[in-house]
């Protein structure tokens, strides 16, 4: 028997869109950003890079994109496998004030932010069951 190897998905990060501070930027202002930055590595964090299906390998964007909006404004799924994605988001800055308000990107959950209904994370043995990968590679988390 043959040894399937592990998926294994990095999470995204501000860089991942484009992202960074100003170098010219004064001592404030970076201090600032450092800050702003903090925040959407945070956020982005519940998310991987990809722009293809976690768990298919489908194209999620574009005009023949696999991404389908759900009933809650911004989630939607892959339309091949139903892996969950986000289309649009709101990242929270300092005194609650968006940093970034309704950026339309489509991003998977990182398997690890998937939780049940009840709210615990889903085991990656159940996360098999649910969306079984489609090449039969087994998930890993980083």
């Amino acid at each position: 028997m043959r040894e399937i190897p592990a998926r294994v998905f990095r999470r995204a990060v501000s860089a991942d869109l484009g992202l960074a501070l100003k170098e010219d930027a004064s001592e404030d202002d970076q201090r600032s950003g450092m800050a702003d930055l903090a925040s959407v590595d945070a956020y982005l964090s519940h998310f991987c890079p990809d722009a293809e299906c976690l768990n298919c390998g489908a194209k999620l964007g574009g005009m023949f994109g696999s991404f389908e909006w759900g009933l809650t404004h911004g989630e939607g799924h892959c339309s091949n496998c139903g892996y969950p994605a986000r289309g649009y988001h709101t990242i929270p800055g300092r005194e609650h004030k968006p940093i970034l308000n309704h950026m339309p990107f489509i991003r998977q959950y990182h398997p690890e932010a998937l939780r049940d209904r009840d709210g615990r994370r889903i085991s990656l043995s159940r996360l098999n069951e649910v969306f079984p990968p489609a090449d039969a590679h087994e998930w890993e988390v980083v």
